[in-house]
Parts: structure tokens; sequence; C-alpha cells
């Protein structure tokens, strides 16, 4: 029989018909009025429904970034991102600010209302419970300097738990939280827009020959601004390869930024990192300070100081498994600013005379798609490839698709984006 659980509202919609109940991950079914599992934070409600509408409105109100951490008194810390939505969910006489983390279904699941076929879905739940306060659009916590860096981490490698695992660097520099895929951990710092921001293993080190390792990626995403680039050695199997340090300016902005960076293992055994720390280099001093103040400058092209050139590094190389990936893995959307001189190349370094004689290489090909359209890459290794075509005077943002077509591999050499004006 359906819709014996009929008194769950969620921010003041009621689902149609609620087939189960179910506290906690693999939790029992309880009865509406029962207290059993009211302990847990996370409610499954197995619902039915007549009409994939019903199912489509609970999606839009999803916040599937979050963090819901258990505290001494009993309750739990519910935070969510920015663009979350924190919801009054009531069961009977029992009121809970939550929100739903996830809407799931099977076309080939149906349940019976009136004689009639309906669709069978899940409505996950992530409850606040006890005294813990909700941090609604939580904020990222400030940067703690040292030696005028921002530490992200102090390092570790520990072993595996999947291959695929990742570890979000979380939002206290020097630990490490576990949050499966969710990215919630940052540091907030203000750049005042000049010279070149990297992340390096040694903050005394001169970045540009600074090396780190990832075992085995690192996705650095900015929350300010939904930038975000991949790093790895692209040596297969071994973790511990260093590479040179990546620069991250291309996905900053003059001002406030709030970066999050997640180590993903890709190949099994161990998961971890090198020391980690964010730098701004102009050959002397840091223009990086903690906190959410006001800046000026610009911080477009990552391009190096002394030099109105563009040179946005994209990747040191990685090749992962499409187990992993799947046959499409979007690197990221790296922006600059052109001064409409010279033409625009995907290389493989930063200092390129004759791009004729660079190669690059893709594991197979990529789409690159820019302000005024996209074109497809050659398949492996090809010439630095010219994407002037797609680039305009100003303000440029390039999104990075590489494709696999079915082999075990997919992934690329290293890759800039550069201004060659000869």
């Amino acid at each position: 029989m359906v819709g014996t659980y009929l008194d769950w509202s969620i921010g003041g919609l009621v689902p149609t018909w609620i087939v189960d109940v179910k506290w906690g991950f693999g939790g029992a079914s309880s009865s509406s009025g029962s207290s059993a599992g009211r302990a847990d934070s996370t409610v499954t409600l197995h619902c039915a429904t007549k009409t994939r509408d019903e199912i489509e409105t609970f999606k839009t109100l999803m916040t599937p970034v979050f963090t819901n951490t258990n505290l001494l008194n009993g309750g739990t810390d519910l935070q969510v991102t920015p663009d979350g939505q924190i919801l009054t969910i009531v069961n009977g006489s029992y009121t809970w600010n939550g929100i739903i983390s996830s809407v799931q279904f099977d076309e080939d699941e149906y349940a019976t209302i009136d004689g009639d076929a309906a669709i069978e879905f899940d409505i996950i739940l992530e409850l606040q419970r006890g005294a813990g306060a909700i941090s609604e659009n939580v904020a990222c916590v400030p940067a703690q300097m040292t030696d005028n860096a921002i530490q992200i981490s102090a390092g570790f490698d520990q072993p595996d738990q999947m291959i695929g695992e990742k570890i979000d660097l979380g939002s206290t520099p020097g630990g490490v939280t576990i949050n499966g895929d969710f990215n919630t951990g940052c540091v907030c710092f203000n750049w005042d827009g000049t010279g070149r921001v990297f992340i390096v293993s040694d903050p005394t080190a001169d970045p540009t020959t600074n090396t780190i390792f990832t075992d085995d990626a690192m996705t650095v995403t900015n929350k300010t601004n939904s930038q975000s680039l991949y790093a790895t050695s692209g040596n297969v199997g071994n973790g511990q390869a260093q590479y040179p340090a990546p620069e991250i300016t291309s996905i900053l902005q003059a001002g406030n930024n709030c970066v999050n960076v997640v180590i993903q293992d890709l190949y099994g055994d161990l998961i971890g990192c090198s020391a980690l720390y964010i730098v701004q280099y102009e050959g002397t001093g840091s223009g990086l300070s903690s906190g959410t103040g006001t800046g000026s400058g610009s911080g477009s092209g990552g391009s190096g100081s002394g030099s109105n050139l563009v040179k946005v590094q994209i990747t040191a190389g990685f090749a992962s498994t499409t187990e992993v990936q799947g046959n499409d893995w979007n690197v990221g959307k790296f922006t600059f600013n052109w001064n409409g001189q010279g033409k625009i190349y995907l290389a493989s370094q930063q200092e390129v005379s004759n791009p004729t004689l660079d190669f690059i290489q893709f594991f197979e090909s990529a789409t690159i798609a820019g302000n005024l359209g996209a074109i497809a890459t050659g398949n492996n290794v090809i010439p630095d490839f010219d994407i002037t075509s797609i680039c305009q005077t100003g303000n440029n943002t390039i999104d990075i698709t590489i494709h696999s077509s079915g082999n075990a591999t997919i992934g690329s050499g290293p890759l800039w984006i550069i201004q060659i004006n000869s």
C-alpha cells in the first residue's frame, strides 16, 4: 500500500505519496509516528508520483554540496555553499532545518496509485540536529599566513579507500577532511591583482622552479567566480612524481578570492600531496592578505610581471583511466585578457618562439570553446594549436574538454595558453 507516510513537508511542499521512510544510511524503516532513528541526520523518503513534474520540482530545491558535522553536544553543524537552500522540514510534530541533498529515480521502478502506474523516486534529506548552529551561505575561513604565503596543507600520504576517491583539503590549513565528492572547504584571501600566483610546496622557494606532488591529481577551484584548473604529474601510477608548481593566476580575480583544493586518487593504493601553499610572485614581496578586504588592480591573463603577453597554464599534464573519468573530461575554464595582437596558441610551454616546432599531446583529442565559437583539435601529438579564431580582443574565457573514444586512458601533456606576436 502506498501513501502511508503523509505528514512530511519539505520547504512547504508535500510529496504526493510516500511509500517508505528510512533513517540513516541503510537505516530501518519507521512509521511517521515513531521516534525510531530520529538521532540520525540523513533521511530517505521513498516516494511515488504520476508525473515527472513533481520530481523536477524537488530537484530544483537540491543542495548537493554541504557538510553536516557531528558536534560534542550531540547536534550537528550544517553548512552549505552560497547557492545552497536551507529548508524547513516537518514530520508531524517534529521540525528541522535541513536540505535536500539528492533526488534519485529509476524509470524502470514503478508503484501503483489508484490502479495507475507511478514513478518511484527517493528524496534524500540532511537534517540539522540538536543545538548545532546552521551556517547558511557559508563563508570561507580567513587564510592563515605563513612566510607571506597561505598554507593549504602540511602534506600527507595515506592508503586510499577506492580508486577515484577525493579528499577535500578543507577549511583548516594543514588539516585533511575526507568528504567523498563534496568539495566544500576553502580559504579566503585578498589579491591585489599584480604578479603571478602559484601553488607551491616551499613558500620560500622561487615558484617558477619549485615542484609539488599530488597523489594523484589536484583540482583547484575559485568559488568566488567558479573558475577551476586541474593538475597532475601525468606519471601514471606514480603519485610521488614531482611536477612544476601550477600557476593559478588565470582563475583569480583582483580582490576577494575563496580557493578550494581537492586531491583525487586515480590509480589506487595511496592518496595525498606534498605540503601546499598559495604564494604570489613578483620577484620580491607579496600582495596576498588574509581576510575579505577590498583590492585593486587587474588579475587578467595570468601574465608574468613586466609582460603583457598572455601566459596561462592549463595543466602540467595528466593521464587517468576512463573508468574513473569517463570518455570526456572537462579540464576547466581559463580566463585571460588579450590585447588583440599576434596569435593565441595552445602550447606545451609558456615560452615558444616557433609554434610549428613545439608539440602538444591529447589522449586522444580535445574541443576548445571560446568567446567566438568552438574548434576541435587533431588526435594525439599535434603542433601547437592556433585558437586565435575563437578569441576576441579583451576578456576571454576558454573551456577545454578532452575526449577519449573508447580507449582506457584520457588526459594530455603539459598545456599553456600563450600569445605569440612574431
